[in-house]
């Protein structure tokens, strides 16, 4: 079972459109055993139509893991009527790219991925653990 532990949160300043804060926030992910990933989330307060960028870094951590032991997935959030929906984009294109994260996959390299589905099941618990991301995702700006 995965566990999400949300952590940290910076502010990026004012959307030059409406002036509300773009924020990103950032959380780790276990197993009852191990750490297994880490998440970084940005997006707009009150903007809910434009979405959300997430990167998903998911392999081996601790002292003797090495960024190659870890693949970076790139991920973009839309909101609909029954929720957030989740599509896969290059890595390269969201705004995180720290070596300790991995190796930032293609698209085309994330679809095939063995972990794509520990992915998306990380993407559950995000919206379901992660109470800032909720806040956004409900349309409103977090407290």
């Amino acid at each position: 079972m995965l566990t999400i532990d949300p952590d940290g949160e910076s502010l990026h300043g004012a959307c030059p459109d409406c002036g509300e804060l773009t924020r990103t926030v950032w959380g780790y992910v276990a197993t009852e055993q191990t750490a297994r990933a880490v998440y970084y989330i940005r997006w707009t307060d009150f903007h809910v139509e434009r979405g959300a960028q997430l990167a998903v870094s998911i392999g081996t951590w601790g002292d003797s893991a090495r960024p190659t032991d870890r693949a970076t997935f790139g991920v973009e959030c839309r909101i609909g009527a029954t929720g957030p929906s989740f599509m896969l984009v290059d890595a390269e294109s969201i705004p995180w790219q720290d070596a300790f994260l991995g190796t930032k996959l293609t698209r085309h390299l994330a679809l095939g991925h063995p972990c794509k589905a520990e992915l998306f099941e990380i993407l559950d618990r995000v919206v379901e653990d992660d109470p800032r991301f909720r806040t956004f995702l409900a349309g409103k700006m977090r407290d």
